[in-house]
């Protein structure tokens, strides 16, 4: 309880129903006491600002109204309780978007009626508990670290309390601009580290399945990307890869065949079945008289086997679909001997 003494002359009850009033910036001043003619004291109310003007009331008169006689103490901060504290940055980390919970003011003289900011955010409404202690709700925020102010209804504020912050984006996200809203890599890029400004893209080779990865992955077989924010996508029929952590897919070589999707290899036409292009989904058959094959059986992978069909020797044919050609069945003449 502060007192206020008022000195000044022709200080006189005008009757007992009728007291004497202080009023400080308007508001009355409680408990008057009436000292002698020139002096009066009372309990100064709450309240804030600065060179108020303080009115004796006697009856029906009024003292001249004098400005600059009073003013309150400016606010201080002496504490912040609220959210996970940091020791290694030695803040308050709160949480990035709203209902992040309520934050608690400490200090001196903060009188009703005032306004929290945490950085550029207004911290509303302000549920007043005492001249000493506020709270309010924490505002969305992206800061590391930023500052609290807290100012009175004349303009008065406290001296800023660098305390608050808020966490970081999670690997796998990353900030952007000051939006508190994390955003989650793309499919095909990454972040390692919380906090990141930027997501990393995967190698050739390498992909990230949806969304907010923290890492690449290689590629299985039979899968490539080529980077650059590229997902594994499975390699198509007539193509192959060669093995993992591949950037592209292969055709298949001449001779050799691949029918479905996401296989890792090529494989040779069968005999009597040939493919004289690159990419080739499925072989084609050995025409009549034509054979597909390099060799025997097991002989297939030689260069150039199966790529184009080959004539059947003089002496033999083929009915096709072959792969090799059979001996011609001998025709003897039984005209031979005949009357």
């Amino acid at each position: 309880m502060s007192i206020t003494v008022i000195n000044g002359t022709n200080f006189v009850l005008s009757s007992p129903s009728d007291p004497l009033q202080v009023l400080i910036g308007g508001v009355a001043c409680g408990s008057v006491t009436l000292i002698n003619t020139q002096t009066m004291r009372c309990v100064t109310p709450a309240g804030t600002g600065k060179s108020l003007s303080v009115v004796v009331r006697t009856g029906f008169q009024f003292s001249q109204i004098s400005s600059a006689l009073l003013s309150y103490r400016s606010p201080t901060l002496t504490s912040v309780v609220g959210c996970t504290f940091d020791t290694a940055l030695s803040v308050k980390l709160c949480p990035r978007l709203r209902n992040a919970g309520n934050v608690t003011l400490t200090g001196t003289h903060f009188g009703d009626g005032v306004s929290v900011v945490i950085g550029t955010s207004a911290c509303a409404p302000v549920h007043y508990i005492s001249a000493t202690t506020v709270t309010c709700p924490i505002p969305a925020g992206s800061e590391a670290l930023t500052t609290i102010v807290l100012f009175q209804q004349t303009g008065a504020f406290a001296q800023p309390f660098g305390s608050l912050g808020y966490a970081q984006c999670s690997n796998g996200s990353i900030q952007v601009d000051r939006n508190p809203e994390c955003k989650r890599c793309d499919a095909g890029s990454f972040s390692t580290l919380s906090g990141s400004a930027n997501c990393d893209v995967c190698q050739a080779g390498f992909g990230s399945l949806g969304t907010g990865a923290n890492r690449c992955d290689e590629c299985d077989p039979g899968q490539f990307s080529p980077g650059a924010n590229v997902t594994c996508t499975s390699c198509p029929a007539g193509r192959a890869t060669r093995d993992q952590r591949s950037g592209e897919c292969v055709d298949c070589a001449p001779g050799r065949y691949q029918p479905d999707s996401g296989k890792f290899d090529c494989m040779d036409c069968p005999l009597g079945r040939f493919s004289n292009v690159t990419g080739a989904k499925e072989c084609f058959a050995a025409p009549p008289g034509y054979f597909a094959s390099c060799g025997p059986p097991g002989y297939q992978n030689a260069a150039g086997c199966q790529i184009n069909p080959k004539p059947c020797p003089v002496g033999t044919n083929s009915t096709g679909n072959r792969g090799q050609c059979d001996d011609c069945i001998p025709v003897r003449d039984i005209s031979a001997g005949i009357e």
